[in-house]
């Protein structure tokens, strides 16, 4: 509708100049004519007067004898003292226009007219033309020139609504494909012959799909690698789980002695700080691997010379392990995902895949516990609080 209302639009306006351009040819056609005859009067009449009377004559100069483009030409010879000589038989008596020489637009009995005079051997020779054949001329030339194309107008919109579905379509083969797809459906886009103007469109969403595709293979790749790490140990686990269900545990002590080393190597000051003797309903080596994560997250992202301490508390009836460092800390943004799997806070200093928070809140999670997140003391560094029932 844009596209034919536009057409339609510049239809009207080139209609338009159209039209006053041809006044304007027209114009100057005739007045070409009026200008030709008064010089072929102007040549003939010296002779003509000589040779009659020299009082005023009527002859027969009109043009109107029904032709589509007649039009009625009538004219006046005067001499130089402003007597009448000679006029055609539809003149008035009166002059025709009060101006000598060149053109004028004077109004006869109420109609308007165009007229040329000029001097000429001793005579002033005056010629006009109604203005009415001049408007028939025009409005012919509109029936004829402007009328098809006004009726052309439905045509061209059918063809430009054949030619812009016709272009359209791949689009529309390229929304149906997207449309049916499934959410695991990351295969090239199945449309063919597209355009120029969309082919780009087409690649970059083939390139996306395979960068995607990409990524999710990687992910899948680590999380089987990394199930399979943790697939042997657990099994031990549930093997020994009754027995160790109500015994002490002694896991944060255990990975803070085996860490220290590394800690040491990196500049970190990592120790205990209080530790309840206290126990859990919860599998050892799990809660190992939980606590290693903590710490070892910390460090990560604490930086070199910040300090990590470890704890165990008692709070109501549960038991509540803390991890403390005076790292750079994380905006309120990284606070609410930490935890989500593949989610790496947007810090310069760190590595990892995202994996160490969340399976700390599986760990926790399976255990009936829950896993808080907050500012370090100060609101600088990161305080993990995990809290597991006794």
């Amino acid at each position: 509708m844009l596209l034919l209302g536009a057409a339609g639009g510049a239809w009207i306006a080139i209609g338009a100049l159209t039209v006053a351009d041809a006044r304007r040819e027209i114009d100057a056609v005739l007045d070409a004519h009026l200008v030709q005859a008064a010089t072929l009067l102007a040549a003939r009449a010296r002779h003509d007067i000589d040779e009659s009377e020299s009082e005023s004559e009527s002859e027969h100069a009109d043009h109107d004898d029904g032709h589509p483009y007649a039009n009625q030409v009538t004219f006046q010879l005067w001499n130089e003292s402003g007597q009448l000589l000679r006029r055609s038989s539809g003149a008035p008596a009166a002059a025709l226009t009060p101006v000598a020489d060149g053109f004028d637009d004077p109004v006869i009995d109420g109609k308007p007219w165009r007229s040329f005079s000029m001097r000429a051997h001793g005579l002033v020779v005056k010629v006009a033309e109604g203005r009415a054949g001049r408007e028939r001329m025009a409005q012919r030339f509109v029936e004829h020139t402007l009328w098809p194309l006004l009726a052309a107008i439905p045509l061209f919109g059918l063809l430009v609504w054949i030619a812009v579905s016709r272009a359209l379509r791949p689009l529309t083969l390229l929304g149906d494909d997207l449309r049916r797809r499934r959410a695991s459906d990351l295969g090239p886009v199945a449309v063919a012959q597209v355009p120029d103007e969309v082919a780009p469109l087409v690649a970059q969403l083939d390139e996306l799909f395979s960068r995607i595709r990409d990524r999710l293979e990687s992910e899948r790749r680590f999380t089987s690698d990394a199930a399979h790490e943790l697939r042997t140990p657990i099994a031990g686990i549930r093997a020994q789980a009754e027995s160790a269900l109500a015994a002490p545990d002694s896991a944060a002590r255990d990975v803070v002695a085996d860490l220290a080393p590394q800690a040491h190597a990196a500049g970190i000051d990592l120790g205990l700080a209080a530790v309840d003797d206290v126990t859990v309903r919860a599998e050892p080596l799990l809660v190992e691997v939980m606590v290693r994560n903590l710490v070892d997250n910390a460090m990560r992202y604490a930086g070199r010379g910040a300090s990590i301490d470890v704890g165990v508390v008692l709070d109501g009836a549960m038991t509540t392990l803390v991890v403390t460092d005076n790292g750079t800390g994380l905006p309120a943004a990284d606070l609410a995902r930490l935890g989500q799997p593949f989610f790496r806070a947007s810090q310069p200093s760190g590595s990892g895949t995202g994996l160490g928070l969340s399976i700390v809140a599986r760990i926790a999670e399976r255990h009936g516990g829950v896993v808080q997140y907050l500012p370090g003391p100060g609101n600088r560094g990161l305080r993990v609080r995990v809290s597991l029932p006794r």
